[in-house]
């Protein structure tokens, strides 16, 4: 008979391990804190644009209430592993054995997120039309995928670009790209490698096609509560099978103020 044991209680740093096995997940949009447990989708808030007053010297200004949206995500994709431990192994070993399956479990959670996530991405900027040919020239490029983000009223803050191997090889030859590694351990991210224009600049493998540059802001991910790790003993062979799963989300967002466009340029030799 399979018995259901919640992973916080084992291993209450379960979720930082997926996290940190994640390049991507630091640069989306967290929504796991409003997750209910049993509920199969998570509604979030979504705060609406707002602009600045000028006034003259002396004048005073009018406030406004702060308007909240909602949006959804439904937690439709089940991240899965399964192994088995030996039975005639001593208690401590098996302890070890299963601490260590479930931590690189975790690690492949991790590593299925991002390439989720980079999907998501890839097929937003792919059905909007928002892409960006490249030439020989990245920076030039750059500038062009700035604009199309600007044109778009994207925030300037947080935009993210992640770059395939071969454009980040580029980059480390562009003067302008500033290397975090030159600039100690503590302005490091996870997944972060330096910054350009403005951007971000995120290295990971699960890029395997084009690159795509994005508002952190603009694609939301979340987690259900609590992960589970299904024990199933069978006494009449000689191991015991373990099943690790945890539902999330993942949802590209649109630009507010009446453009439906998302906050993704896609980038490539030949991205349409």
């Amino acid at each position: 008979m399979a018995t259901k044991i919640s992973l916080t209680q084992i291993m209450p740093d379960h979720q930082t391990v997926l996290e940190e096995s994640s390049k991507l997940l630091e640069h989306t949009y967290d929504v796991s804190e409003f997750a209910i447990k049993g509920a199969d989708n998570i509604n979030f808030p979504t705060l609406a644009a707002r602009s600045a007053q000028v006034l003259a010297i002396g004048a005073s200004g009018t406030s406004s209430n702060l308007n909240y949206g909602n949006d959804t995500i439904a937690l439709d994709k089940k991240l899965f592993d399964a192994w088995a431990i030996k039975a005639d192994e001593e208690a401590q070993n098996v302890m070890r054995s299963e601490e260590n399956a479930i931590r690189r479990a975790l690690a492949g959670f991790g590593v299925a997120v991002d390439d989720l996530i980079y999907d998501a991405l890839i097929a937003a900027a792919q059905a909007s039309g928002r892409n960006v040919v490249k030439t020989s020239d990245i920076y030039a490029d750059l500038v062009d995928i700035q604009k199309k983000l600007n044109d778009a009223k994207v925030p300037s803050s947080d935009r993210v670009f992640i770059a395939n191997t071969t454009d980040y090889a580029t980059l480390l030859k562009t003067k302008d790209f500033v290397r975090f590694d030159s600039l100690g351990k503590e302005n490091i991210t996870e997944g972060a490698v330096g910054k350009i224009l403005g951007f971000t600049v995120v290295l990971t493998t699960v890029a395997d096609g084009d690159s795509v540059a994005y508002w952190k802001g603009g694609i939301a991910t979340g987690f259900q509560t609590d992960a589970s790790l299904m024990e199933v003993p069978a006494p009449l062979s000689t191991s015991t099978q373990y099943s690790l799963h945890q539902l999330m989300g993942l949802k590209v967002l649109q630009v507010s103020g009446g453009n439906s466009s998302p906050f993704v340029v896609r980038y490539g030799a030949n991205p349409s």
